[in-house]
């Protein structure tokens, strides 16, 4: 069977603003959840955030495992979560890769969205996590920042707010005896970040890849990498189902075997990942494995990871109390 990959850029532009005016609405699919094309073969449509975290599923696609279940996929790539999540809601899309930050913000506001697949986060050996975590947290070689309580009173730039940055930052300063209510925050996109750390105009920058290797490229100190210290391993982003879709355990099955396989063969065919990875972000494959940051595609899906960031993310203030997960995770061993 053919495989269909499509971007649509715009799409999700509109989705975008339309989730920031209405997250808490829903609008009905025309076609239901997926349409059976022939009686072998049903079409899914999925959303990545096309980072190198969407690797592992357009090397799936690639290697036939999902033709071996009888699934195409049209997979639209974005980096929006807002936007992900506004698609899944209205169920304009079937399945989506969401960090757990968003989407346990979304579940908190009574979106029905429900967790399938691991997507990415971090192995079993923890003293590797390190290597995993494509983030960073920037500043000046010169700025006298040592430690994470020294934001305080310092302009910390993330790409917005009450999100998955702050939570990283509020986090670590509390651990480190900090207040985060004393940090000046400022909102900019990861470009503006690099353009007004350069400048002077922002002390601290906060940063996922390919913009950590320009950071380090101009001269910028990595004070911590933020991503193993909130999530102390486990997950780190989930394949969601919509509303519509969580109902057709039928084609979840499907996908959360094809995958699984997947993850896989992402995690044990690394020099691919990286290529693939390096098409998806326009970084180039020398400059991803000069950096020394992998990727990993785990085979499990625990409900204890995503009770761990609901509880910490209520504790932040993030969400006004710990969503339980049990309801919102489908998941057969």
């Amino acid at each position: 069977m053919g495989k269909t990959i499509k971007s649509h850029a715009k799409y999700f532009a509109v989705l975008a603003s339309a989730a920031l005016l209405a997250i808490g609405c829903s609008a009905p699919s025309d076609d239901g959840a997926s349409a059976e094309q022939d009686d072998q073969t049903q079409s899914v449509r999925v959303s990545t955030d096309g980072t190198m975290a969407s690797a592992a599923i357009h090397l799936g696609v690639e290697q036939g495992f999902f033709d071996d279940v009888g699934l195409e996929l049209e997979i639209n790539d974005s980096p929006n979560p807002p936007a992900a999540v506004a698609a899944l809601q209205s169920n304009e899309v079937d399945i989506g890769a969401v960090p757990t930050v968003p989407s346990i913000a979304a579940q908190s506001q009574g979106i029905e969205l429900t967790s399938i697949a691991p997507s990415s986060g971090y192995p079993e050996d923890e003293s590797v996590w390190e290597e995993y975590d494509e983030d960073g947290i920037y500043a000046q070689p010169d700025s006298g920042i040592s430690s994470p309580a020294d934001l305080e009173g310092k302009q910390v730039a993330v790409n917005a707010r009450k999100a998955v940055f702050e939570a990283y930052v509020q986090d670590a300063v509390i651990k480190d005896g900090g207040d985060p209510n004393k940090i000046e925050w400022v909102a900019l996109d990861f470009g503006s970040q690099l353009e007004a750390l350069r400048k002077g105009d922002i002390d601290v920058a906060t940063l996922p890849m390919p913009f950590t290797v320009e950071a380090e490229a101009e001269g910028a100190e990595l004070l911590w990498a933020p991503g193993v210290a909130f999530y102390e391993g486990g997950l780190n982003a989930t394949w969601l189902a919509s509303p519509d879709m969580a109902g057709n355990t039928e084609v979840i099955d499907k996908f959360r075997t094809a995958i699984l396989k997947s993850n896989e063969y992402a995690n044990e065919h690394r020099e691919e990942t990286i290529e693939k990875a390096s098409e998806l972000t326009g970084m180039s494959a020398e400059a991803i494995a000069d950096n020394g940051k992998m990727m990993y595609f785990p085979a499990n899906l625990p409900v204890e990871d995503l009770e761990h960031i609901s509880q910490k993310l209520a504790d932040l203030g993030f969400i006004e109390e710990p969503v339980s997960m049990t309801d919102r995770v489908l998941w057969t061993e």
